[in-house]
Protein backbone atom coordinates (compact mmCIF):
# COMPACT_ATOMS: atom_id res chain seq x y z
CA UNK A 1 0.00 0.00 0.00
CA UNK A 2 1.49 2.86 -1.11
CA UNK A 3 1.11 6.18 1.12
CA UNK A 4 1.93 9.96 1.01
CA UNK A 5 1.52 13.17 3.46
CA UNK A 6 -1.21 15.80 2.15
CA UNK A 7 -0.43 17.79 5.48
CA UNK A 8 -2.14 15.68 7.57
CA UNK A 9 -3.79 13.32 5.66
CA UNK A 10 -3.10 9.66 4.71
CA UNK A 11 -3.33 9.14 0.84
CA UNK A 12 -3.79 5.39 0.38
CA UNK A 13 -2.63 3.72 -3.05
CA UNK A 14 -2.55 0.68 -4.89
CA UNK A 15 -0.48 -3.04 -3.60
CA UNK A 16 0.95 -5.82 -5.11
CA UNK A 17 -0.87 -7.04 -7.77
CA UNK A 18 -0.06 -10.61 -6.47
CA UNK A 19 -2.03 -10.18 -3.04
CA UNK A 20 -5.40 -12.26 -3.03
CA UNK A 21 -8.10 -10.35 -4.35
CA UNK A 22 -10.20 -8.78 -2.09
CA UNK A 23 -14.03 -10.81 -0.77
CA UNK A 24 -17.15 -9.22 -1.82
CA UNK A 25 -18.47 -6.49 0.32
CA UNK A 26 -22.38 -7.43 1.54
CA UNK A 27 -24.69 -5.40 3.59
CA UNK A 28 -24.49 -8.06 6.28
CA UNK A 29 -20.72 -7.08 7.45
CA UNK A 30 -19.58 -5.85 10.68
CA UNK A 31 -17.91 -2.77 10.45
CA UNK A 32 -14.82 -4.60 11.80
CA UNK A 33 -15.61 -7.52 8.76
CA UNK A 34 -15.84 -4.33 6.30
CA UNK A 35 -12.71 -2.68 6.99
CA UNK A 36 -10.69 -5.50 7.15
CA UNK A 37 -11.85 -6.56 3.28
CA UNK A 38 -11.69 -3.16 2.46
CA UNK A 39 -7.86 -2.62 3.38
CA UNK A 40 -7.27 -5.82 0.94
CA UNK A 41 -8.90 -3.37 -1.93
CA UNK A 42 -6.20 -0.67 -1.38
CA UNK A 43 -6.63 2.39 -3.75
CA UNK A 44 -8.71 4.68 -2.25
CA UNK A 45 -11.47 5.49 -4.57
CA UNK A 46 -12.00 1.93 -5.43
CA UNK A 47 -12.24 1.62 -1.26
CA UNK A 48 -14.89 4.03 -1.45
CA UNK A 49 -16.47 2.24 -4.90
CA UNK A 50 -15.89 -1.25 -2.86
CA UNK A 51 -18.18 -0.05 0.11
CA UNK A 52 -20.84 1.15 -1.40
CA UNK A 53 -23.13 -1.88 -0.94
CA UNK A 54 -22.57 -1.54 2.54
CA UNK A 55 -23.11 2.22 3.25
CA UNK A 56 -26.73 2.07 1.11
CA UNK A 57 -29.34 3.19 3.81
CA UNK A 58 -26.98 4.03 6.42
CA UNK A 59 -27.05 7.40 8.03
CA UNK A 60 -23.30 9.15 7.98
CA UNK A 61 -22.90 10.09 11.13
CA UNK A 62 -23.98 6.88 13.15
CA UNK A 63 -22.17 5.71 10.32
CA UNK A 64 -19.05 6.89 10.97
CA UNK A 65 -18.93 6.81 14.62
CA UNK A 66 -19.12 2.78 13.62
CA UNK A 67 -16.32 2.19 11.18
CA UNK A 68 -13.34 4.95 13.99
CA UNK A 69 -14.43 2.12 16.59
CA UNK A 70 -14.15 -0.69 14.47
CA UNK A 71 -10.65 1.25 13.28
CA UNK A 72 -9.33 1.22 16.96
CA UNK A 73 -9.04 -2.24 17.42
CA UNK A 74 -8.13 -3.06 13.70
CA UNK A 75 -4.58 -4.04 11.82
CA UNK A 76 -2.99 -0.40 10.58
CA UNK A 77 -4.41 -1.86 6.84
CA UNK A 78 -7.52 -1.93 8.12
CA UNK A 79 -7.03 1.20 10.28
CA UNK A 80 -6.20 3.27 7.24
CA UNK A 81 -9.19 1.95 4.96
CA UNK A 82 -11.54 3.11 7.87
CA UNK A 83 -9.84 6.31 8.34
CA UNK A 84 -10.22 6.49 4.54
CA UNK A 85 -13.69 5.77 4.08
CA UNK A 86 -15.21 8.34 7.02
CA UNK A 87 -12.70 11.16 5.76
CA UNK A 88 -14.67 10.84 2.76
CA UNK A 89 -17.67 11.80 4.51
CA UNK A 90 -16.36 15.23 4.85
CA UNK A 91 -16.57 17.92 7.49
CA UNK A 92 -20.33 16.96 8.85
CA UNK A 93 -19.55 13.56 10.65
CA UNK A 94 -17.01 15.81 12.78
CA UNK A 95 -18.52 14.80 15.83
CA UNK A 96 -17.63 11.25 15.34
CA UNK A 97 -13.94 12.44 14.90
CA UNK A 98 -14.42 14.32 18.16
CA UNK A 99 -15.50 11.70 20.10
CA UNK A 100 -12.28 9.70 19.29
CA UNK A 101 -10.17 12.35 19.98
CA UNK A 102 -8.63 10.65 23.23
CA UNK A 103 -8.75 6.84 21.30
CA UNK A 104 -4.77 5.97 21.17
CA UNK A 105 -4.82 4.71 17.81
CA UNK A 106 -7.54 6.78 16.08
CA UNK A 107 -6.93 9.91 18.18
CA UNK A 108 -3.85 11.27 15.93
CA UNK A 109 -6.16 10.96 12.72
CA UNK A 110 -8.97 12.30 14.40
CA UNK A 111 -7.17 15.20 15.47
CA UNK A 112 -5.69 15.42 12.18
CA UNK A 113 -8.81 15.35 10.30
CA UNK A 114 -9.93 18.23 12.79
CA UNK A 115 -6.57 20.28 12.19
CA UNK A 116 -7.88 20.16 8.30
CA UNK A 117 -11.00 21.49 9.12
CA UNK A 118 -9.41 24.44 11.92
CA UNK A 119 -11.93 22.55 14.42
CA UNK A 120 -8.72 21.76 16.20
CA UNK A 121 -5.12 23.00 17.07
CA UNK A 122 -2.37 22.45 14.32
CA UNK A 123 -1.40 18.64 14.31
CA UNK A 124 1.59 18.02 17.16
CA UNK A 125 4.80 15.92 15.92
CA UNK A 126 3.72 12.78 17.85
CA UNK A 127 1.11 12.92 15.84
CA UNK A 128 2.73 13.20 12.78
CA UNK A 129 4.93 10.09 13.99
CA UNK A 130 1.88 7.91 14.98
CA UNK A 131 0.47 8.24 11.89
CA UNK A 132 3.65 7.87 9.60
CA UNK A 133 4.05 4.38 11.84
CA UNK A 134 0.30 3.29 10.47
CA UNK A 135 1.32 4.60 7.34
CA UNK A 136 4.63 2.68 7.12
CA UNK A 137 3.58 -0.63 8.65
CA UNK A 138 0.30 -0.48 6.73
CA UNK A 139 2.82 -0.66 3.56
CA UNK A 140 4.98 -3.10 4.94
CA UNK A 141 1.81 -5.38 5.21
CA UNK A 142 0.90 -4.57 1.67
CA UNK A 143 3.86 -4.29 -0.66
CA UNK A 144 7.31 -4.76 1.40
CA UNK A 145 9.96 -3.38 3.27
CA UNK A 146 11.01 -0.99 0.41
CA UNK A 147 7.85 0.87 0.38
CA UNK A 148 7.38 0.95 3.97
CA UNK A 149 10.79 2.74 3.53
CA UNK A 150 9.68 5.17 1.47
CA UNK A 151 6.82 6.23 3.23
CA UNK A 152 8.87 6.63 6.88
CA UNK A 153 11.14 8.90 4.17
CA UNK A 154 7.85 10.99 3.43
CA UNK A 155 6.57 11.65 6.43
CA UNK A 156 9.93 11.73 8.73
CA UNK A 157 12.80 13.93 8.47
CA UNK A 158 16.35 13.55 8.70
CA UNK A 159 18.95 10.63 7.31
CA UNK A 160 18.34 7.16 6.59
CA UNK A 161 19.27 5.55 10.36
CA UNK A 162 18.02 8.45 12.28
CA UNK A 163 14.79 7.70 10.82
CA UNK A 164 14.71 4.50 11.77
CA UNK A 165 16.05 5.32 15.49
CA UNK A 166 12.86 7.62 15.47
CA UNK A 167 10.56 5.38 14.23
CA UNK A 168 11.76 2.65 16.86
CA UNK A 169 11.05 5.10 19.59
CA UNK A 170 7.45 6.62 18.64
CA UNK A 171 4.82 5.63 20.96
CA UNK A 172 3.22 2.77 18.70
CA UNK A 173 2.28 -0.78 19.16
CA UNK A 174 3.63 -1.24 15.55
CA UNK A 175 7.01 0.98 15.97
CA UNK A 176 9.48 -1.91 16.95
CA UNK A 177 8.46 -4.56 14.49
CA UNK A 178 8.44 -1.73 11.79
CA UNK A 179 11.72 -0.33 13.02
CA UNK A 180 13.47 -4.15 12.90
CA UNK A 181 11.67 -4.93 9.63
CA UNK A 182 13.51 -1.75 7.91
CA UNK A 183 16.44 -2.14 9.78
CA UNK A 184 17.00 -5.89 8.07
CA UNK A 185 15.86 -4.25 4.88
CA UNK A 186 18.35 -1.79 4.80
CA UNK A 187 20.83 -4.11 5.81
CA UNK A 188 20.20 -6.38 3.18
CA UNK A 189 21.63 -4.20 0.34
CA UNK A 190 18.80 -4.80 -1.41
CA UNK A 191 17.95 -2.19 -4.32
CA UNK A 192 15.71 1.15 -2.74
CA UNK A 193 13.08 2.68 -4.26
CA UNK A 194 14.56 6.19 -2.57
CA UNK A 195 17.76 5.40 -4.16
CA UNK A 196 16.56 5.38 -7.58
CA UNK A 197 15.77 8.17 -10.12
CA UNK A 198 14.26 7.87 -13.72
CA UNK A 199 14.76 9.43 -17.01
CA UNK A 200 11.71 9.98 -18.85
CA UNK A 201 10.78 11.43 -21.71
CA UNK A 202 7.50 12.86 -22.04
CA UNK A 203 6.43 13.50 -26.02
CA UNK A 204 3.45 15.30 -27.02
CA UNK A 205 2.16 12.94 -29.62
CA UNK A 206 1.07 13.84 -33.33
CA UNK A 207 3.12 17.38 -33.16
CA UNK A 208 5.31 17.89 -36.26
CA UNK A 209 8.31 18.27 -35.85
CA UNK A 210 7.97 16.30 -32.25
CA UNK A 211 7.48 18.25 -29.47
CA UNK A 212 9.25 16.29 -26.01
CA UNK A 213 11.05 16.74 -22.70
CA UNK A 214 13.60 14.55 -20.93
CA UNK A 215 13.18 14.85 -17.50
CA UNK A 216 14.67 13.49 -14.26
CA UNK A 217 12.30 12.50 -11.45
CA UNK A 218 12.65 10.49 -8.07
CA UNK A 219 10.93 6.99 -8.24
CA UNK A 220 9.22 7.52 -5.07
CA UNK A 221 7.57 10.17 -6.89
CA UNK A 222 3.90 9.09 -7.69
CA UNK A 223 1.36 9.68 -10.83
CA UNK A 224 0.44 12.75 -9.25
CA UNK A 225 3.48 14.70 -9.25
CA UNK A 226 4.03 13.23 -12.26
CA UNK A 227 1.40 15.44 -13.43
CA UNK A 228 2.12 18.32 -11.85
CA UNK A 229 5.48 17.83 -13.24
CA UNK A 230 4.25 17.54 -16.92
CA UNK A 231 2.24 20.91 -16.06
CA UNK A 232 5.36 22.90 -16.09
CA UNK A 233 7.66 21.17 -18.92
CA UNK A 234 4.68 22.18 -21.11
CA UNK A 235 3.81 25.25 -19.63
CA UNK A 236 0.02 23.90 -19.25
CA UNK A 237 -2.16 25.72 -16.56
CA UNK A 238 -3.90 23.11 -14.64
CA UNK A 239 -7.32 24.11 -15.17
CA UNK A 240 -8.71 20.80 -16.99
CA UNK A 241 -9.07 17.34 -15.89
CA UNK A 242 -6.49 14.64 -17.03
CA UNK A 243 -6.30 10.71 -16.70
CA UNK A 244 -2.94 8.59 -16.70
CA UNK A 245 -3.77 4.95 -18.64
CA UNK A 246 -1.43 2.42 -17.00
CA UNK A 247 -0.98 -0.92 -18.77
CA UNK A 248 -4.86 -0.18 -19.24
CA UNK A 249 -5.53 0.79 -16.36
CA UNK A 250 -6.70 4.48 -15.65
CA UNK A 251 -5.43 6.58 -13.19
CA UNK A 252 -6.89 10.22 -11.56
CA UNK A 253 -7.15 12.75 -9.26
CA UNK A 254 -9.64 11.00 -7.24
CA UNK A 255 -10.85 14.78 -5.63
CA UNK A 256 -12.00 15.16 -9.21
CA UNK A 257 -15.33 13.22 -10.34
CA UNK A 258 -14.79 11.47 -13.99
CA UNK A 259 -18.06 9.30 -13.63
CA UNK A 260 -16.10 6.01 -14.36
CA UNK A 261 -15.78 3.82 -11.02
CA UNK A 262 -12.89 1.97 -12.63
CA UNK A 263 -10.98 5.19 -12.32
CA UNK A 264 -7.86 4.55 -9.89
CA UNK A 265 -6.28 7.02 -7.52
CA UNK A 266 -3.33 8.65 -9.02
CA UNK A 267 -1.98 9.80 -5.59
CA UNK A 268 0.52 7.17 -3.99
CA UNK A 269 1.13 4.88 -7.23
CA UNK A 270 5.00 5.41 -6.97
CA UNK A 271 6.60 5.94 -10.27
CA UNK A 272 8.73 2.76 -9.54
CA UNK A 273 5.37 0.72 -9.68
CA UNK A 274 3.95 2.47 -12.87
CA UNK A 275 6.83 2.15 -15.15
CA UNK A 276 8.27 -1.36 -14.80
CA UNK A 277 10.71 -3.65 -16.67
CA UNK A 278 7.72 -5.30 -18.97
CA UNK A 279 5.69 -2.10 -19.06
CA UNK A 280 8.25 1.41 -19.78
CA UNK A 281 5.13 3.52 -21.23
CA UNK A 282 2.43 5.22 -19.38
CA UNK A 283 0.30 7.61 -21.36
CA UNK A 284 -1.45 11.05 -20.48
CA UNK A 285 -3.89 12.92 -21.25
CA UNK A 286 -4.85 16.82 -20.32
CA UNK A 287 -7.90 18.30 -21.32
CA UNK A 288 -10.72 16.14 -22.57
CA UNK A 289 -12.01 19.12 -25.56
CA UNK A 290 -8.56 19.70 -26.65
CA UNK A 291 -6.99 16.27 -25.66
CA UNK A 292 -3.33 16.68 -25.43
CA UNK A 293 -2.28 12.92 -25.32
CA UNK A 294 1.17 12.29 -24.07
CA UNK A 295 2.95 9.62 -24.53
CA UNK A 296 5.91 9.05 -21.20
CA UNK A 297 8.48 6.33 -21.61
CA UNK A 298 11.10 5.12 -19.08
CA UNK A 299 14.21 5.31 -20.79
CA UNK A 300 16.72 3.76 -17.32
CA UNK A 301 16.65 4.20 -14.13
CA UNK A 302 19.88 5.85 -12.82
CA UNK A 303 21.51 6.43 -8.68
CA UNK A 304 19.98 9.27 -7.12
CA UNK A 305 22.52 12.45 -6.91
CA UNK A 306 22.26 13.74 -3.19
CA UNK A 307 23.78 17.15 -5.43
CA UNK A 308 20.79 17.19 -7.82
CA UNK A 309 17.54 18.82 -7.53
CA UNK A 310 14.62 16.79 -8.83
CA UNK A 311 12.57 16.81 -10.35
CA UNK A 312 14.76 18.17 -13.57
CA UNK A 313 14.44 19.03 -16.96
CA UNK A 314 17.38 17.85 -19.04
CA UNK A 315 16.63 17.80 -22.46
CA UNK A 316 13.80 19.22 -24.62
CA UNK A 317 12.65 19.37 -28.76
CA UNK A 318 9.84 22.14 -29.36
CA UNK A 319 8.29 24.72 -28.30
CA UNK A 320 5.03 24.27 -26.22
CA UNK A 321 2.02 24.54 -27.87
CA UNK A 322 -0.67 27.57 -26.97
CA UNK A 323 -3.02 25.98 -24.77
CA UNK A 324 -5.79 28.46 -25.30
CA UNK A 325 -5.54 29.32 -29.16
CA UNK A 326 -7.91 31.88 -30.92
CA UNK A 327 -8.67 33.34 -34.12
CA UNK A 328 -9.96 36.30 -32.57
CA UNK A 329 -6.69 36.84 -30.14
CA UNK A 330 -3.77 35.23 -31.83
CA UNK A 331 -0.69 35.32 -29.86
CA UNK A 332 2.74 33.98 -30.71
CA UNK A 333 4.24 30.89 -29.28
CA UNK A 334 6.81 31.24 -26.63
CA UNK A 335 10.22 29.92 -26.42
CA UNK A 336 10.74 26.93 -24.36
CA UNK A 337 13.32 28.28 -21.78
CA UNK A 338 15.01 25.37 -20.14
CA UNK A 339 16.40 27.23 -17.44
CA UNK A 340 13.19 28.69 -16.29
CA UNK A 341 11.48 25.70 -16.34
CA UNK A 342 13.76 24.24 -13.57
CA UNK A 343 13.34 27.47 -11.90
CA UNK A 344 9.43 26.48 -11.51
CA UNK A 345 10.26 23.02 -10.96
CA UNK A 346 12.61 24.00 -7.86
CA UNK A 347 9.61 26.27 -6.81
CA UNK A 348 7.12 23.64 -7.15
CA UNK A 349 8.93 21.14 -5.50
CA UNK A 350 10.65 22.48 -3.08
CA UNK A 351 11.40 20.83 0.56
CA UNK A 352 9.10 23.01 2.33
CA UNK A 353 6.08 22.67 -0.24
CA UNK A 354 6.71 18.93 -0.81
CA UNK A 355 8.81 15.79 0.24
CA UNK A 356 12.33 15.82 -1.08
CA UNK A 357 12.66 12.39 -2.41
CA UNK A 358 10.57 13.78 -5.36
Amino acid sequence: MATKRRDTAIVIGPGREDLEPPSPITTDLSADELIVRLGAVGDSVQILVAAQPWLMGRSSLPTARELLLAAEGASATARLAAIELVSAFGEPVSAAWQELLDAPRVGPHARAALADWDRGPELPESDRCRIAVDAASAALTRTGPDEALSCVCEWLAGDLQSRIALVAGIDHPDAGALAQALTTFVDSGEPRTIDQVLQLKVTLTGTRPPVWRRVLVAATADLEDLHRIIQVLFEWDGDHLHVFDVGGRRYADPYLELDDPAVRSELGLRLAAAFTPSGKKVKYTYDFGACWRHEIVMERVVERNDEQLYPACVAFNGDSPLEYWSEDDPQDQEAFDLGDVNHQLALRFSEDDHDDRI
